[in-house]
This record gives structure tokens, sequence and C-alpha cells, in this order.
């Protein structure tokens, strides 16, 4: 967090806005020009730190979302076998679904949320 507040700072002192600005760079030009002008006032080490851990947050949410589009094709099938159950009673389904409901994470919960708004509840539900 130092590091990045440093960067912060710095970044705001050295302003290498024009390097955002230019409509005509490319992906690879920008880079190439950040890598420079980090050379330039020597804080290659903590913009190096910076990317870094920028690629690693984008990693792991890259993960996250591949493992719930994993996740959630069970959990809708096992959401209809209960929906489309006939020996459920109203309080046996709203129960079954809860339970089911609690094996997701909260970004899954949220996707159930928008598709089965009915099964929500406020106080329960992140």
């Amino acid at each position: 967090m130092k590091t990045l507040l440093l960067l912060t700072t710095l970044t705001c002192t050295t302003q290498p806005w024009h390097i955002f600005d230019d409509p005509h760079m490319s992906r690879g030009q920008r880079e190439k020009a950040l890598d420079n002008w980090a050379d330039q006032y020597g804080l290659t080490d903590a913009y190096n730190r910076y990317k870094n851990a920028t690629a690693a947050a984008k990693g792991e949410r890259r993960k996250a979302i591949l493992k719930a589009l994993e996740d959630l094709p069970k959990f809708f099938n096992d959401l209809e076998k209960i929906e489309t159950g006939q020996n459920y009673t109203y309080e046996q389904e709203r129960d079954a679904v809860q339970e089911l409901r609690s094996t997701l994470d909260a970004r899954d919960r949220r996707v159930m949320r928008r598709y089965n708004s009915h099964y929500y509840e406020p106080d329960t539900i992140e």
C-alpha cells in the first residue's frame, strides 16, 4: 500500500498524463512509454510492483469468474429440480433453495438473485 501511495504521489508530481491522453497510442506503445517514464523518474521498481500486483489481481478475478461459470450450471440444474419437484411444500421448497443458495459465494448469489428474485430475502443474503 505504501508503494502505491508513493507511486501515486510521484505520478501526480511528474504527470505522465500525456501518455494516457494520446488516442493514437497502442497498448504496447503506452506500456513502453510508461516503462520509459518510470525509468526517467527512478520509479522502475515501484512501477513494476504495481504492474505485477495489477496482473495478479486480474488473474484472481479471472479465476473467480471462470469458477463461477463452472459452478452455476450445476446450481441452476439443482434449482430446477427443486422448483419442479412435486413433493415439496412451499416451505420445504424455500428451505431447499436457501440451503442450495448457501453453497454459493457472494458473486454467484448475486447472479442467482437476479435470476430468481422471489427467493430473495434481504435479511439473509448479501
